[in-house]
């Protein structure tokens, strides 16, 4: 009686041990499942900056070559030399000719030119701030394309303050080419006002302020170069830096002595190797960034460390990359209030040092397991490690009695 007993008890407990295994091995079972969510994480607001750095100098915006042609004329004398600094409109030197009459109609007629251009420039410029003014917080699709087609590089998730940044960046750059026809006009005044003083002189006026770099006494061309007082940085691109780079990406640049940060935009890049392209050498691609504000310190040759801005993307939901499973569609394992853990399906933006951005599929908040890879079936129970670092005494004391109770009901009743 006694074996019999045994025997039946020993076929019932391995009955319910295989019971049990085929229920957890079955495709699709409803047995409860528990696994350990130890490391989790929330998804956040985040600004998200792909850039990437590279060394650049300090040197002028642009230099003006000035050349003479001794047609019909005869040179007289330098007015500069080599080191002087000179303001817009400055006399570099003196010619005499027979064409005075020529010459003063030339220049009256150029003058005329570059003040129609301004009026140009100057109409656009209150174009762009009256669409500034009128972009609302929330730009439409239809918007985004009006502010494409007017040249802006912008991107389907750009935000409005981005949108309002590219048209800044378009207005700045839409100044500093009012300014230079502005010095154009200077110097063509300069000379016709030379010319009516000095009667049979003429003379080639700076049309920018700079300092005279060179002077070529042998009337050789160039015969006088000047250098611009407003400088740039320059520098080099390797070949994957260069196809990510377009004119008019934001740069940030740190000069080791300077303690503020030199922001500005990339205005230029050579579409041509700096260098005979060879096989098996690497091939290197000018650019130059225009400063927006210049150091009041800062030298012609400082070398600088430039982060070149690619794509951004500002308050945007985000989660570090590891925690999304990277398969036909992004998705994450989210910790649900109910106990468990639910494969959500997610839309994948602007990427860079780890962190993701999410367009869609998921809430500020939401809380997200870290380790994606750990999970082998979808909507299973989770728990979490005990910390038992912040288990206290002092924290249990705390408690209220019915607080008490009810934990101690919580954790008799799960049991």
């Amino acid at each position: 009686m006694k074996k019999w007993k045994i025997g039946t008890l020993a076929v019932l407990a391995v009955g319910f041990i295989a019971l049990n295994l085929f229920l957890i091995e079955k495709k699709d079972s409803k047995v409860a499942r528990t696994l350990s969510a130890g490391e989790w994480t929330k998804v956040k607001k985040a600004n998200i900056i792909e850039r990437f750095e590279t060394d650049a100098v300090i040197k002028p915006l642009e230099e003006y070559n000035y050349y003479f042609n001794d047609q019909d004329k005869e040179f007289q004398k330098f007015l500069v030399k080599e080191g002087d600094v000179v303001t817009t409109g400055a006399p570099l030197f003196e010619y005499i000719t027979p064409k005075l009459d020529q010459v003063k109609d030339e220049l009256e007629t150029e003058k005329s030119r570059y003040e129609g251009e301004i009026a140009g420039i100057e109409e656009y410029i209150d174009e762009l701030s009256s669409y500034q003014d009128a972009i609302p917080d929330a730009p439409t699709a239809k918007e985004r394309e009006a502010a494409k087609e007017a040249g802006f590089l912008l991107n389907d998730s750009d935000s409005s303050a981005m949108i309002i940044s590219s048209i800044q960046q378009e207005i700045y750059k839409q100044e500093l080419e009012k300014k230079k026809l502005e010095e154009k006009i200077r110097a063509y005044e300069s000379q016709l006002n030379y010319l009516d003083e000095h009667g049979d002189t003429a003379m080639t006026a700076s049309e920018t302020e700079g300092i005279v770099k060179y002077v070529n006494k042998q009337l050789g061309s160039p015969i006088v170069t000047i250098a611009s007082n407003t400088l740039a940085i320059e520098g080099s691109l390797n070949e994957q830096q260069a196809r990510k780079t377009e004119p008019g990406m934001k740069i940030i640049a740190k000069h080791p002595n300077e303690k503020k940060k030199i922001n500005g935009t990339i205005s230029a890049i050579q579409p041509f190797p700096e260098t005979e392209p060879i096989v098996g050498s690497p091939s290197k691609y000018a650019f130059q960034a225009t400063m927006q504000e210049e150091p009041e310190s800062i030298m012609i040759g400082s070398k600088v460390r430039l982060s070149v801005v690619t794509a951004e993307a500002k308050g945007v939901l985000s989660l570090p990359k590891t925690a999304i499973q990277l398969e036909k569609k992004p998705s994450v394992y989210r910790l649900n209030g109910n106990g468990t853990i639910t494969k959500q399906v997610i839309t994948t933006g602007l990427e860079f040092a780890g962190i993701q951005e999410v367009k869609d599929g998921l809430e500020l908040g939401n809380i997200i397991l870290r380790d994606s890879k750990s999970i082998p079936y979808n909507k299973p129970t989770f728990i979490t490690p005990l910390q038992t670092g912040k288990v206290k005494i002092s924290a249990f004391n705390e408690l209220s009695k019915r607080q008490k109770l009810r934990f101690f009901l919580i954790g008799l009743l799960e049991k």
